[in-house]
């Protein structure tokens, strides 16, 4: 199976109130009704079958709606947005950790960089909302923005700038970084990894 157990128990919580709601509380039926919801939401008939990401939200959105619980079900088609908009925040970080910034400096660079793209935005400083007018084909373009930014500060070490949400940087002196690496591997080097 696919989905975690977390994923596993929204899946069945959703699908509940959604029973509940539409009053439907024969088995046979109820097992018709997630077969049938699955099929329409995603292509695919078995919970097994189902993705981490895009089948399991557009399944949880159905049941959401379904419930009556709309707000949730908006959120659920949210997902792959917000998906994105976490690697494009880790990676405005990066970049502002290699060039020795904060986050303050993170936040103004992506906004610049999303008004000098001209990419619609409902970028607020203080939240983080800046993704909620990108497309995701918006989302990938500034994400390959940002990476490839980030791989020219790092060029020199080209093979450890593989990018990673598992990875902080520090600037003090040379800075090569690979999660993949075992911290001890760093223990002679001129800069410090931070393990989150």
């Amino acid at each position: 199976m696919n989905l975690s157990k977390a994923q596993v128990s929204l899946y069945w919580k959703a699908f509940a109130a959604a029973c509940q709601n539409l009053g439907i509380t024969d088995k046979a039926e109820r097992e018709e009704y997630r077969r049938s919801t699955m099929l329409a939401a995603c292509g695919k008939s078995s919970m097994k079958e189902l993705s981490k990401t895009s089948d399991l939200d557009a399944v949880l959105s159905q049941f959401h709606a379904d419930a009556g619980h709309f707000e949730e079900a908006i959120n659920c088609g949210d997902q792959d947005k917000k998906r994105w908009a976490y690697l494009i925040k880790v990676l405005s970080l990066q970049l502002m950790q290699l060039k020795g910034g904060d986050q303050t400096e993170a936040r103004a660079y992506l906004g610049g960089l999303l008004d000098q793209a001209r990419l619609p935005n409902g970028r607020s400083l203080d939240d983080d909302g800046y993704w909620v007018d990108l497309s995701i084909a918006d989302a990938r373009r500034v994400f390959a923005m940002l990476d490839t930014h980030r791989r020219r500060l790092l060029r020199k070490w080209q093979s450890r700038s593989a990018f990673s949400t598992h990875v902080q940087y520090e600037v003090n002196g040379p800075i090569v970084i690979r999660q993949e690496v075992p911290p001890d591997y760093y223990t002679n080097i001129p800069f410090r990894v931070n393990w989150l």
